[in-house]
């Protein structure tokens, strides 16, 4: 299989996954008609962060090794803060995205909310990934 096929294909998969998380944090939500006003703002930001997520992963993936061989301790602990940085940044816009829904949830709601975000957000086994691989 050509490389450029196999890339569509994961890539393709990575977005149907996505897709499946976050349907699975609205129908575990239950929201109600009222609530829903506030949900397209989330998904939106959901799916920014996946494709963020996806780029940082890729470009990652092109200069570990470059990275790993020529870089200085200093240099790393910049790249890692401007990682951070942008990290920081993405879940700032998650929160501001979240809170309007979070605050017109029930207190069953808020109980699942937690669970379900972390699995929309790929938490559950994305967590500290990217940072152990670089090093």
């Amino acid at each position: 299989m050509p490389k450029g096929a196999a890339q569509l294909i994961a890539k393709d998969g990575k977005i149907a996954i996505t897709d499946a998380r976050i349907a699975a944090l609205k129908t575990g939500l239950k929201l109600t008609p009222a609530q829903e006003k506030n949900w397209p703002a989330l998904e939106t930001a959901l799916r920014e962060q996946a494709k963020s997520r996806a780029v940082r992963i890729a470009e990652w993936r092109d200069k570990a090794k470059e990275l790993q061989e020529h870089r200085s301790v200093i240099e790393g602990l910049q790249q890692r803060a401007k990682r951070l940085a942008a990290r920081s940044s993405e879940l700032e816009q998650l929160v501001d995205a979240a809170k309007p829904l979070y605050d017109s949830l029930d207190d069953a709601q808020k109980g699942r909310f937690r669970a379900l975000l972390h699995i929309a957000t790929e938490k559950h086994w994305h967590h500290g990934i990217e940072d152990f691989h670089r090093g």
